[in-house]
């Protein structure tokens, strides 16, 4: 079978919502870390 060429820049839609699970882990990890350090700052 033939299949056709991806134009440069264009990535499948599976690509990124197997990349977004990684994204959102480190989201939270900052988020929650940002929030720790403000609690123990804040004496």
């Amino acid at each position: 079978m033939f299949r056709r060429p991806i134009a440069a820049g264009s990535r499948p839609p599976a690509q990124e919502l197997g990349r977004l699970p990684w994204f959102a882990a480190l989201f939270l990890r900052a988020f929650f870390l940002r929030a720790f350090f403000a609690m123990v700052t804040s004496s």
